[in-house]
């Protein structure tokens, strides 16, 4: 179908407010890569996108469903976004929902895969990743707080016939670019 972004708003510059609310329809790459400052290889991107507020901390919230996408080294078939951040400035209240459908990382097939992460005052909750391919996957829950420490509270990882499971939780810090467990 015919690709479109309807956009509808304002925007008021001595008080540095504004509230603009997106339809997109089939929107094409070349459409979408004129509203944010990363490239868009290919796909299609249907749905809403809500921007209001504060210049440099708007309220976003975005609920998409994409067909055909590839970003960088991932493409994905389907997949959705669902997310609120109501301070894009301090990401420190919100969630976002991530589902993918027959995709691929680099050299690696995806049959499946979600992400639903909250975002919080003191860092980002994991509270769910999951990650499919054959009878492989990768599941976990966490934590990443504000001092770049991330605690797996529960990993699964099946591979081969191999399974690996955590009996407690794990602690990996990152400090002056090297990772500490």
């Amino acid at each position: 179908g015919q690709s479109s972004v309807e956009a509808t708003g304002w925007a008021d510059f001595n008080d540095k407010m504004m509230d603009f609310h997106f339809e997109l329809q089939n929107a094409s790459p070349f459409l979408l890569n004129n509203f944010w400052s990363d490239t868009l290889d290919q796909g299609r991107a249907t749905g809403l996108l809500d921007i209001k507020g504060r210049f440099g901390a708007p309220k976003i919230v975005i609920d998409v469903d994409c067909e055909n996408v590839v970003y960088n080294e991932l493409s994905v078939e389907k997949g959705s976004l669902d997310a609120t951040i109501n301070n894009l400035e301090l990401m420190d209240d919100g969630y976002a929902r991530i589902l993918i459908e027959n995709g691929r990382y680099k050299d690696s097939p995806i049959d499946n895969a979600s992400l639903d992460i909250q975002f919080m005052s003191d860092g980002i909750s994991i509270d769910h990743l999951y990650v499919k391919e054959g009878d492989n996957y990768l599941e976990l829950n966490g934590f990443y707080d504000k001092n770049q420490i991330l605690e797996i509270s529960r990993l699964q990882i099946a591979y081969k016939s191999h399974f690996i499971i955590n009996p407690s939780a794990i602690k990996i810090a990152r400090q002056d670019s090297v990772y500490y467990a």
